[in-house]
C-alpha cells in the first residue's frame, strides 16, 4: 500500500484531515516539532524533512503545510508534493499579508485572537457544516500560541530561492480568504471552497488525492 505523508497547517494537526478516506493508502502524519528561535521557513522545513525517513516521499501539504513541502521539493528533487489551499512561493502571498511585517501585531495579541474559535474565524478560513466546526474549534483550543506566533513570522519573513518545477498537483478553493487561489497555476478549483477544504469537501479532496497518488502514468513533483 502506498505511503502517504500528511502536514497540516499553521497550529493544526492530522485532525484537519480526519474526515478524508484514506484507506487507500497508509497515511502518515507528521507532526510538528519546536521551531527554533529566528528559525525560517526553509530552515524548518529541512529539519521536518529528516523526521521523513522515506527517501522519496509523497508529501500532501495543506495551508503552512503546503509551503513547508514546497522548501522541502525545492531542497530534494526525490520528494513528491501533492499542495491543499496552499501556495508555492512568497511571491503569491497577498500583498496585506506584507502589512503584518512592519505592523507585527501578531506578537502581542493573545491566542484567542489570533485563532478565535467564534464565526468570524469560521468564516475567514470557510468552515460552514456542524461537523466542521466541531473539528475546527477543537483544534484552535489545543493550538500552540508560541508555534503559532513563530509560524506567522516565518511567513511573512519567507523568501523562496527558486521557482518549483511545472505541474504541481495544487488543489485550491475559490473563496479561500486565508490565501486567495493563485492565478494560473492550480490543477483543481474547488467552486465555492474556502481554506479547509479536507473539513468541508472531504469526499471531493479524498478522491482526488486517489486519482492522482494511484494512477498509473500520473506525475507528482
Amino acid at each position: 500500500m502506498q505511503r502517504v505523508y500528511f502536514i497540516s497547517g499553521l497550529g493544526a494537526d492530522k485532525r484537519v484531515f480526519e474526515k478524508l478516506d484514506l484507506t487507500w493508502c497508509e497515511p502518515v502524519f507528521v507532526t510538528w516539532i519546536k521551531p527554533l528561535s529566528k528559525e525560517s521557513l526553509p530552515a524548518y522545513a529541512a529539519r521536518l524533512r529528516r523526521q521523513i525517513g522515506d527517501p522519496s516521499p509523497i508529501i500532501v501539504g495543506i495551508s503552512f503545510g503546503g509551503m513547508l513541502a514546497a522548501e522541502m521539493l525545492r531542497v530534494d528533487p526525490s520528494v513528491r508534493i501533492i499542495l491543499l489551499a496552499s501556495i508555492q512561493n512568497s511571491k503569491e502571498l497577498p500583498r496585506w499579508y506584507r502589512l503584518g511585517k512592519y505592523l507585527p501585531l501578531y506578537r502581542v495579541l493573545p491566542h484567542r485572537l489570533l485563532l478565535p474559535g467564534n464565526f468570524i474565524s469560521q468564516w475567514l478560513f470557510g468552515v460552514r457544516s456542524a461537523a466542521g466546526r466541531q473539528t475546527f474549534n477543537q483544534i484552535v483550543q489545543n493550538t500552540d500560541s508560541d508555534f503559532v506566533r513563530w509560524a506567522i513570522w516565518s511567513i511573512l519573513h519567507w523568501k523562496t530561492a527558486s521557482a518549483l518545477p511545472p505541474g504541481i498537483i495544487h488543489i485550491h478553493g475559490t473563496k479561500d480568504r486565508v490565501l486567495p487561489c493563485p492565478a494560473g497555476i492550480t490543477t483543481h478549483k474547488i467552486q465555492g471552497g474556502g481554506h479547509l477544504l479536507p473539513l468541508e469537501y472531504p469526499e471531493t479532496i479524498s478522491q482526488l488525492l486517489k486519482n492522482h497518488i494511484l494512477s498509473p502514468g500520473t506525475v507528482i513533483y
